[in-house]
C-alpha cells in the first residue's frame, strides 16, 4: 500500500511540474485531462497539431477559462470517459445506475451560477458543500476523494505481456501511422525495465491500438 502510495504522489508531483511550465489555459487543460503529460509526442507527424486544432476552433469565442473547460468536460470527458465506463460497469452486473446530478433542471441551473457560487478560494462545488453540510458531518464533506485502482503495472509485466508485445510492435504502429512507433516502444521497455510506472499511459494506447485492431479501415 505504501508503495502504491508514494507511487501516486510521485505521479502528482510529475504531473504539476509539467503543467507549470506550460503557457496557456488550453495547453494546461490538454495536459490534466490526458495520461500522458505531453500528449502531443504520442502522435505521428502528420497528426501532431490536431487536437490543437480541434482546442481552438469550435471554442475559440469562449473567453471564460473555466466555461471553456466545463464545456469541454461535458462534451467530451463525460460522455467519453466517466458516464460511459460506469454504463459498461453497473450494466455488466444488470445494475442501472443513475447520475442524479446530471438531471436536466439541476444542469441547466448549476450552468447558470456564477463563479463565485462554484469556488471560493482553493474549495471547488462550494454551493453544493454548503447544502450538504446542512445534512452530513462536515468531516464526510471535505475530505479528499477516495478512489480505488487495479495492478495494471503488474499484469502488463506479467499475465498480459505478450498479449501487449504483440500491440506495442513498432513496425506495426508504424505501418498504421497514427502514432510515434519509436516512442510508445521506448515507453513500453521503459515500464518493461521498472524504471517507471507508465502502465495508466501505455494502457489508453492499449486501448486505442485494440480498437484499431477490429477497425482497421478508419482514416482522419
Amino acid at each position: 500500500i505504501r508503495e502504491g502510495t508514494e507511487r501516486r504522489w510521485s505521479d502528482h508531483v510529475n504531473r504539476v511540474a509539467s503543467i507549470i511550465e506550460l503557457e496557456t489555459p488550453d495547453a494546461m487543460y490538454n495536459t490534466v485531462t490526458s495520461q500522458w503529460t505531453s500528449p502531443t509526442k504520442l502522435f505521428a507527424e502528420n497528426l501532431m497539431h490536431a487536437n490543437d486544432e480541434f482546442i481552438s476552433n469550435p471554442m475559440a469565442k469562449i473567453r471564460n477559462t473555466r466555461l471553456k473547460m466545463m464545456v469541454l468536460d461535458t462534451a467530451c470527458y463525460l460522455p467519453d470517459d466517466l458516464l460511459v465506463k460506469l454504463d459498461r460497469a453497473s450494466m455488466s452486473c444488470s445494475l442501472e445506475a443513475r447520475a442524479p446530478f446530471l438531471d436536466c433542471e439541476l444542469a441547466e441551473f448549476a450552468w447558470r451560477l456564477p463563479d463565485k457560487m462554484k469556488n471560493r478560494g482553493t474549495k471547488n462545488k462550494w454551493i453544493l458543500r454548503k447544502l450538504l453540510e446542512k445534512r452530513i458531518p462536515k468531516k464526510l464533506v471535505d475530505r479528499p476523494k477516495m478512489g480505488f485502482g487495479v495492478p495494471l503495472g503488474d499484469w502488463m509485466k506479467g499475465p498480459l505481456r505478450d498479449f501487449c508485445e504483440n500491440f506495442f510492435s513498432e513496425s506495426l504502429i508504424q505501418k498504421q501511422g497514427f502514432l510515434d512507433a519509436k516512442f510508445v516502444r521506448h515507453q513500453w521497455e521503459l515500464h518493461l525495465g521498472g524504471k517507471v510506472d507508465n502502465s495508466r499511459q501505455l494502457w489508453a494506447v492499449l486501448m486505442w491500438q485494440m480498437w484499431l485492431h477490429q477497425n482497421p479501415d478508419v482514416e482522419f
